[in-house]
């Protein structure tokens, strides 16, 4: 039915069980709406989606399987459409880390109890996108009401952290001519 609604196609990847209204959660936690790994090409024709909403996901998969990834995502994406992403932001755990407001434990905790492969820096992620051919990156905010997305942002309030400790994302297809 989503395929064929005529309501923007927005994709959920790596949603989990967080199925969000208007959206097509995909991953390969059993509750999604489909089941999608996202380690492999996305099952999505080229320009057929209209925006990507990636919260707390790509950290899940190794470097180069982060860069399929987003390879894929611009593949899918229709010109002109917005992608965004939210990552535990490694610049606030180092900075949080030499100025004493957390200890090594807790980085290693966030890495390693939460399964994650790979950390990125915003440095980091915004060249990641840019080789990846995304244009107009840049940082945002939790629900920043400028954002295309941030309406959908709710993974601080479903684990009980503050939003400091992740990176908010947003790039641009690049418009055809």
């Amino acid at each position: 039915m989503w395929a064929k609604s005529a309501a923007p196609k927005i994709l959920n990847l790596g949603g989990g069980g967080n199925c969000l209204e208007g959206c097509l959660t995909v991953d390969v936690f059993p509750r999604a709406d489909s089941y999608v790994d996202l380690r492999k090409p996305l099952p999505f024709a080229d320009k057929s989606i209209d925006g990507i909403f990636c919260e707390e996901v790509i950290e899940h998969l190794s470097s180069l399987d982060g860069e399929a990834l987003l390879h894929q995502c611009l593949r899918i994406m229709k010109p002109g459409a917005v992608i965004r992403l939210t990552t535990p932001d490694l610049d606030w755990f180092c900075m949080s880390l030499i100025n004493g407001a957390i200890d090594c434990g807790d980085i290693n905790k966030i890495f390693y109890d939460h399964e994650h492969r790979y950390l990125y820096t915003r440095n980091e992620l915004a060249a990641a996108l840019r080789r990846r051919g995304f244009v107009e990156i840049r940082q945002s905010s939790y629900r920043e009401p400028k954002s295309k997305y941030g309406y959908l942002d709710s993974h601080p309030d479903r684990f009980n952290h503050p939003p400091e400790i992740s990176q908010y994302l947003e790039a641009q297809r690049p418009d055809e001519h």
